[in-house]
């Protein structure tokens, strides 16, 4: 079965948020994506990230390490109405899982999410016999290269190559608004800016006249 790979380094948490949050744009109903990698690589503020991008409330979002399974809605303009969050750190059992309504959030047959929801699955390997099978997953590994720097390693079922913003994820990196400062996903249809109102600020700065500026 085919799959869609490459890698993508980050020098900041923020600038691994904001890869993310544009990795969040791409997911489908049903999606599935896994998140491996050692503890402190990164796993948590990537999806932070992803929550962010699918406009998840701000402060709803918390690690799961505890509880398992968070459960947040997203914005009304994306394809998925809510991303289920698990944290498998801590299971030893997938029957433990029951008791978290397992079965409410996913289908008992193909193990993917109900409903219009996607799931991003920390420390996959600990509840490996209720997950779909892995070639229709997503995987993601986090690594460190240093103190700061983190490795991304992705791993895209073959389907996902048609999906608008992927290759704006692949190439372009995240950067902060010259106007806001704020940190721009990849795939942000107003890159390299926060939003329109910023690069419509950004642009008058640009065409004002400098005698004008300059003028009590």
């Amino acid at each position: 079965m085919n799959r869609h790979k490459f890698e993508r380094t980050t020098h900041e948490v923020e600038a691994t948020e904001a890869i993310g949050a544009g990795f969040a744009s791409l997911l489908r109903p049903g999606d599935v994506v896994l998140l491996d990698g050692e503890l402190g690589a990164g796993k948590t503020s990537f999806v932070r990230g992803m929550t962010m991008g699918l406009g998840v409330t701000k402060g709803m979002a918390s690690s799961p390490t505890f509880v398992l399974i968070n459960v947040y809605p997203t914005s009304h303009e994306h394809a998925v109405d809510a991303l289920i969050h698990v944290d498998a750190y801590r299971v030893k059992d997938v029957g433990e899982l029951e008791n978290m309504g397992w079965d409410n959030l996913f289908d008992p047959t193909t193990h993917a999410p109900r409903g219009k929801r996607a799931a991003v699955i920390e420390w996959p390997s600990h509840i490996e016999s209720v997950l779909p099978e892995a070639f229709r997953c997503a995987t993601i590994t986090l690594s460190h290269v240093d103190a700061s720097e983190r490795m991304l390693r992705f791993n895209l079922p073959g389907t996902w190559v048609e999906r608008e913003g992927l290759e704006a994820l692949k190439t372009r990196p995240p950067v902060r608004c010259t106007v806001t400062k704020k940190w721009v996903a990849p795939t942000a249809r107003s890159y390299p800016f926060a939003d329109d109102r910023a690069r419509n600020a950004d642009l008058h700065q640009w065409i004002v006249d400098p005698d004008e500026k300059n003028r009590p």
